[in-house]
């Protein structure tokens, strides 16, 4: 992880962005102390991605060995003594 001053940032902000853009995290420092950590945002599937994901499940579920078990809703969780 890369330590950054928080004097360096102005000079440096595209730079800076462009390494987080691409994945990589930060350290800012202050007087050689470590005051906060900057980390990209996580990425956010695109609909496509979504899609695709969600078909590979249903084939998984389709293919599965049935457990025997049968699933009545709910209701059944819960003691009604």
């Amino acid at each position: 992880m890369r330590s950054v001053a928080i004097e360096d940032i102005a000079h440096h902000t595209d730079e800076l962005v462009a390494e987080m853009e691409a994945g990589h995290r930060m350290t800012l420092v202050r007087a050689g102390q470590p005051i906060a950590e900057v980390v990209p945002c996580a990425k956010v599937p695109t609909q496509a991605e979504r899609e695709a994901a969600f078909e590979e499940l249903q084939k998984i579920f389709a293919n599965a060995r049935p457990l025997g078990i049968e699933w009545k809703g709910r209701d059944e969780l819960y003691d009604r003594d």
